[in-house]
C-alpha cells in the first residue's frame, strides 16, 4: 500500500497544518484558524481527497493561501502559493484568475425581502443555530432552500459543496 504522507511530504505537511489548525483546539495555530471560524471541507479531512483536488505542489510554491472573505478551505477558495510574510490573495477575482481551470463561475443572485420575511428567516436561522450549536446565517438558510428547490445534478456551489 502506498504511503501518501511520505510520497507527498510537502503537500502532506501543508494539508496537516490547515487540518489541525482548523480542527484541533490544542494545536499551536488553532488561534489563527479554528478559533476565528476557519474550517476545512469535509472531503479534505482525508489526505487522498485533498491531493486529488489540489494536485502536486510545484517547486515554485511552498504553501496554501485562502482567498480573502472565505473561511472554508476547499478547492474553490484555496490555492498553492509562494508564502511570504503577510502575503494574501488580494480578492476573490485574483483567486479565480489564478485557478481558472478549477473554478466554476458563480452566479450572483440579488433579491429583497420585506421586514416580516427578514424577521422570519432570521428567527429560523437563530433556531437552527441553537439546534446545531454553531452559527447559521440568513444566507445559509436561503442557499439551502435554493439547493433543495432547484437542484443541479453533479455540480458544486461556490463553497465546494455538492448541490
Amino acid at each position: 500500500m502506498l504511503n501518501l504522507s511520505k510520497t507527498y511530504s510537502r503537500e502532506y505537511t501543508a494539508w496537516l497544518k490547515i487540518k489541525n489548525g482548523c480542527t484541533k483546539k490544542d494545536n499551536k495555530k488553532y488561534y489563527l484558524f479554528g478559533a476565528k471560524g476557519f474550517t476545512i471541507c469535509k472531503k479534505w479531512m482525508e489526505f487522498k481527497n485533498f491531493i486529488d483536488e489540489m494536485g502536486i505542489l510545484t517547486h515554485d510554491f511552498d504553501g496554501l493561501l485562502i482567498a480573502d472573505g472565505f473561511k472554508d478551505f476547499n478547492k474553490l477558495t484555496t490555492k498553492w502559493a509562494k508564502i511570504q510574510r503577510g502575503a494574501k490573495i488580494k480578492d476573490k477575482a485574483d483567486l479565480q484568475r489564478s485557478n481558472k481551470r478549477r473554478l466554476i463561475k458563480p452566479v450572483v443572485l440579488t433579491f429583497s425581502l420585506d421586514q416580516a420575511q427578514h424577521r422570519f428567516i432570521k428567527s429560523q436561522a437563530i433556531q437552527k443555530s441553537n439546534i446545531l450549536g454553531e452559527s447559521v446565517s440568513i444566507n445559509d438558510l436561503i442557499r439551502d432552500a435554493l439547493k433543495i428547490q432547484y437542484p443541479v445534478a453533479s455540480q458544486t456551489d461556490m463553497f465546494g459543496s455538492e448541490i
